[in-house]
């Protein structure tokens, strides 16, 4: 891809019950290749209201991005110092070659 930089995935593992007690899950940082970039009108229009004011990029990669779910949050793209959560994802496959297009913001 055009672009690719090294990133880090940040990703929280399921958690649960052990002896009667909650153990959360752990963060696995997993090194990844993608391309990011500033977001377009078109992309903070796709957004929801409240989230159209954080810093958003869009990032291309050939990596797995996940929003999450069963009481797990997204995954988070670290950039150096600077760390983003995932807000949207997009899967796009032409022929063999498949390719991620996620939307992310700042996390404050």
């Amino acid at each position: 891809m055009l672009g690719e930089i090294d990133l880090i995935r940040r990703r929280e593992t399921q958690g649960g019950y052990v002896n009667g007690y909650w153990v959360p899950g752990e963060t696995v940082d997993t090194p990844i290749k993608g391309s990011l970039q500033p977001a377009g009108g078109d992309d903070l229009q796709a957004l929801p209201e409240g989230r159209r004011t954080s810093t958003t990029l869009k990032l291309y990669t050939r990596s797995e991005i996940s929003l999450g779910g069963d009481g797990i949050g997204p995954d988070r793209i670290v950039d150096g110092n600077e760390e983003y959560e995932a807000v949207t994802v997009m899967t796009h496959r032409v022929g063999p070659i498949a390719h991620t297009k996620a939307m992310l913001q700042a996390v404050t």
